[in-house]
């Protein structure tokens, strides 16, 4: 499959879980999908964990959620909904600094690693040309999350307070995309 169609795909089959699932009332807890945990229950990624490749969690997480959607019958059919009830949003997990701060301002929802819920999760993508000189790769793997509407202001605050790794896609223009944005 075409890599922006399987973005399409991936991004309507969170907005599909996301909108089944999703509560207010419960920001860490209600878009952590025991079903879906690509890691452990009970456990977010580690520091230094490895995010890419066919065997990452992102890749564990898509091939579950899409299982369960089929099971349900609710599998959803492109083009995806439009994004006006959510926003993407970028993390780049090797960025990032764990000290637990969008967690707090964010009532949970992005967990102590600045990680968006898992239920969220889109892409995982790689960006060559945001490699560093040095040779530092931590700004060139990303995370995109589609975050629904009405978690957007608690991750406007984590954004605030996280200074390296959370970014909405839209505030990223250059980012080495399958699709345009």
């Amino acid at each position: 499959m075409e890599q922006g169609t399987l973005f399409n795909q991936r991004l309507a089959e969170a907005i599909a879980w996301c909108n089944i699932h999703a509560s207010i009332d419960k920001p860490a807890t209600s878009l952590r999908s025991p079903e879906l945990n690509p890691i452990a229950p009970g456990s977010e990624v580690e520091v230094g964990a490895k995010w890419e490749g066919e065997q990452g969690p992102v890749e564990t997480l898509v091939a579950l959620r899409s299982r369960r959607l089929r099971e349900m019958e609710i599998y959803p059919t492109l083009p995806a909904a439009p994004l006006n009830d959510g926003r993407l949003l970028v993390y780049f997990p090797y960025a990032n600094l764990t000290d637990g701060t969008a967690a707090d301002v964010s009532m949970g929802f992005l967990d102590g690693l600045d990680a968006p819920p898992w239920d969220t999760w889109v892409w995982f993508g790689y960006d060559p040309g945001r490699v560093e000189p040095s040779g530092d790769y931590s700004d060139a793997y990303y995370l995109v999350a589609w975050i629904p509407q009405m978690f957007v202001a608690l991750v406007d605050a984590g954004i605030r307070v996280s200074l390296y790794d959370l970014f909405w896609l839209s505030d990223m223009p250059d980012l080495a995309l399958p699709i345009p944005h």
